[in-house]
């Protein structure tokens, strides 16, 4: 059921996933999470991104909007002119977690097909994915962060984050053996 904190984005680019296994929330944490970062293209429309991060502020702060620690929805100029991969001038990044460990985000194909082939999702391919934003108070800061429900893979992409897309057997010639028992004991 979506509330008005939940987010279907249009198509961002997926970098940095850990969907089909957990890993730590951060360096050197024993919290343990399933997490991806989603790269927002420069002419996307931000809005219902603002729109779920207001709602969830009103609700966890009564209405009142405190001043956040940091913007869940960041710029990634900083990032590009770094030059870490896949980040691009003038486009927006978010990273979203799940909640615990024990409950994976739903990963499915463009015919809503649960995607058992880890390979298919990479960094660099585009997806869509169903986020909740959600309020949170810790040591005097404030803030707002994702919750990653599913992900829908939508096209493949250049990989980038260090992923690679699927090899071909394309790049292999066909062999051609006389017989096999004359090749069985050069394979020796």
């Amino acid at each position: 059921m979506m509330t008005p904190t939940d987010i279907v984005t249009a198509d961002v680019r997926l970098i940095y996933p850990s969907l089909f296994e957990a890993t730590p929330k951060f360096m050197g944490s024993d919290d343990m999470r399933y997490q991806a970062t989603f790269l927002i293209p420069e002419d996307a429309d931000l809005s219902p991104y603002q729109s779920a991060i207001d709602a969830a502020l009103a609700a966890k702060f009564s209405g009142k909007v405190p001043k956040l620690a940091d913007h869940p929805v960041r710029s990634a100029d900083e990032k590009a002119a770094d030059g870490k991969g896949g980040f691009e001038m003038g486009w927006h990044y978010i990273a979203a977690k799940s909640f615990d460990a024990k409950t994976p985000p739903l990963v499915v194909d463009q015919r809503r097909n649960e995607i058992i082939d880890t390979s298919m999702v990479y960094g660099g391919c585009w997806v869509r994915a169903h986020i909740r934003a959600y309020a949170w108070a810790f040591s005097g800061k404030k803030g707002v962060s994702f919750d990653l429900k599913a992900v829908q893979l939508v096209r493949d992409g250049d990989p980038i984050g260090g992923a690679s897309s699927r090899a071909s057997a394309d790049v292999f010639g066909n062999l051609d053996f006389e017989s096999e028992s004359d090749h069985s004991d050069s394979l020796l």
